[in-house]
Formats: C-alpha cells, structure tokens, sequence
C-alpha cells in the first residue's frame, strides 16, 4: 500500500505539471487545481490510516469527485492528462483494495469518466467522437477483465494458502499420531516377546529354588533352562531392535506349534491343542497375531491364574479364523485388561477381528479374524 502511495503521488505530480503547463494556468484557478490535486494526493494517506470499510468508500467517491472537478475545470472538453487519473484510480480500487464494493466503485469510475465523452458526442456528434467512446470502452474493459483475473488468482491464493495450512496441521498430527504408534508397537513388542522369556526365566529360578534342597540335580537342571532363557531374553531384545531397524525382519522364529510344545516343556504344565492343518501357511500378519495372542494368554494363565491346564484351539472357518484358550486357573471376578490383554485386544481389532474375555472356573479367551485375499 505504501508503495503504490509514492507511485500515485509520482504520477498525479506529473499529469498535474502537464496539465498547469498545458493550460497556461494562472490565478485564482491555478490555486483551485493546485488544491484539488493536493487533496488529491493526500486521499489515500487518509485511506490508509481509516479501517472502517464504509469509510474508505466514501474517501473513494470524494476522489472520483475531485478528479471529476479537475475535468470541469479544463478548458477542454475532455482532458487527456485527467482521464488517466480515472483510469488509475480505476486500477487502485481493483488491485489495492479489497472491499465488499470494490465492483460497483468500479462501475461508477467508468460512468462518471464516460460521462466527458457523452458531453463531448453532444458537442460533436461524428463517428470520431464514436471511435474514441469505443476505444475508451475497451481499455476501461480491459482493466476490468485484468482486475477480476487478478481477484480470481488472489483468491486461489488465499484458499491455497489455507489448504497449506490445514495440509500442515493434518501432517503434524499424523506425524504425533505416527510416533504414538510406534511407541505403541514397541511397547507391545517388548512386552509380548520379551515379557513371555522373562516369565519363564521367573518360574525356573523359582522351581529351581525349590528342589534345591530336595533334588539337586533336578536344581541344575532348572537352573540350566534358566540361564537358557535368559539368552533367549536377550536375543529377543536385539531381535526386536532389529526389526525397529528394519520391517522386513521377524521377531517370530518358530511355529506356533513350537512355542507352544516349548512352554509345555520349560514350564512342566499340561497343555492341549488343536490347530488347523495350514495354520503356517497364513500370511505373516494374522500368523504373528495368532501367535502372540496364543503365547499371551500361555503367560497370563501361569502368572495370574496359576492353572495347571490350558486348552487351546484355532479352527479355519469361512474367510475367518476362529479361536478359543482355556485354563483352569483361579480366574478373576472383575475382569481388568491391562497392558496384555489390551494388546491382545488391539491386534485382533486391527484385522477386523473380536475378542471375548471372560472368567468362570478358569480363565477363556476367544474371539475370531477375518483373513482377506492377500
């Protein structure tokens, strides 16, 4: 605004020179037009320190007003050197400000500098005076058109501006949700793998410190898984960090066949199973759900409900995996999901799955997945 403010002053101090030296102005008429455009001058000064639209509106009209003076005050019937200054304050209105009645200030820019070329058609009624009235039409259209393009381009600025913004927004919340959820996963990682050697290692030094005294070979032999499980802890955590490092690594090193005759044997507990014939033929994402939903729920029903039978079964059904664990641990009244449970929850949710938990003389968790065409 302030620039387009020197480059109007700069403009109006030359048509004015021209116009007074053209002219030959003299006298009480010199002073008339030196203070029109003055005033002239100073208009958009007074704009710039007004923030009410209305305001600015009626600085507008006394502009049209002023340089309409200055037309009335030629000796000729249209002055050249004015009609610039309709033009330009044609162009100001378009371009520098945005006003709800920026449209209709235009329309009265161009009826009132039309105005001069009617009184000049009465005067001169040739195809002359047509020719010039059509070429001014043009140049006026021509501005109009370049105003509204400019307002269009403006506009689609703003909105893009805007759409940046909301784009910028959205990729920082995804951004927060993005690292929720990795802490997510490596949390469930963690507690799923590293937490089941853990509880296993627990249970062997305990058994360990038992028979010590009553059998100690047997001791040893505890001892011996022990210390076995606690490597497997640790090759768990760099498996994990690992796969951090790189999705395309598994945790997952056996079948769940495999983990499941493993525990059976560390943990000297009876456990029954039936799983479908092509369970390890499922695709990585639903065979690692499975997986750590059965090794779960083996954790849960030794640590909390201290059972000494587990029954698990995993049936293929019409584009969906049903699944049932049992035990026949001390189970709970009121049932409270924590971390464990809630993974479990989680994962089984993310493939479009349900799961039931519920508690009457053991322990039970079933639920069923739906498996897609991958």
């Amino acid at each position: 605004m302030k620039n387009w403010i020197i480059i109007r002053s700069g403009i109006i101090i030359l048509i004015g020179t021209a116009f007074i030296a053209l002219e030959n102005v003299v006298g009480l008429r010199f002073g008339l037009l030196l203070t029109l455009f003055v005033m002239y001058i100073l208009m958009p000064i007074v704009r710039l320190k007004i923030h009410n639209e209305k305001m600015q509106i009626a600085t507008l009209i006394i502009d049209i007003g002023l340089i309409f003076w200055m037309s009335l005050s030629s000796r000729y019937v249209i002055n050249y050197y004015i009609y610039i200054l309709y033009m330009s304050l044609l162009l100001e209105v378009g371009l520098v400000y945005t006003l709800k009645w920026s449209r209709y200030m235009m329309g009265l820019i161009i009826l009132v500098s039309l105005y001069h070329y009617w009184t000049l058609f009465i005067y001169r009624d040739n195809m002359g005076t047509v020719s010039e009235i059509v070429f001014m039409c043009v140049i006026n259209g021509l501005i109009v058109f370049s105003v509204a393009l400019n307002n269009i381009n403006r506009i689609e600025k703003e909105k893009q501006i805007k759409l940046n913004s909301v784009l910028q927004e959205t990729n920082e919340q995804l951004e927060v949700l993005t690292r929720m959820a990795v802490k997510n996963n490596i949390a469930r990682d963690i507690h799923d793998t590293f937490g089941h050697d853990m509880m296993g290692l627990i249970m062997e030094i305990e058994m360990a410190q038992v028979l010590v005294d009553q059998d100690s070979e047997k001791a040893k032999l505890m001892l011996t898984k022990a210390k076995q499980s606690a490597r497997n802890g640790m090759k768990t955590i760099r498996k994990v960090v690992e796969t951090l490092r790189n999705d395309e690594l598994e945790i997952i090193e056996d079948s769940i066949e495999e983990m499941i005759v493993n525990f059976k044997s560390r943990m000297n507990i009876s456990v029954q199973y039936m799983l479908f014939e092509h369970i390890n033929a499922l695709p990585k994402k639903y065979l690692e759900v499975l997986y750590r939903l059965i090794q779960e729920c083996l954790t849960n029903s030794i640590r909390h409900g201290e059972a000494s039978k587990i029954e698990i079964e995993v049936k293929e059904g019409l584009h969906t995996i049903v699944f049932s664990i049992k035990d026949n641990g001390k189970g709970a009244s009121d049932i409270i999901e924590g971390y464990g449970l809630k993974g479990m929850r989680e994962r089984v949710e993310a493939l479009n799955g349900s799961l039931r938990i519920k508690s009457d003389s053991g322990f039970v968790v079933e639920g069923y997945i739906e498996v897609g065409n991958d």
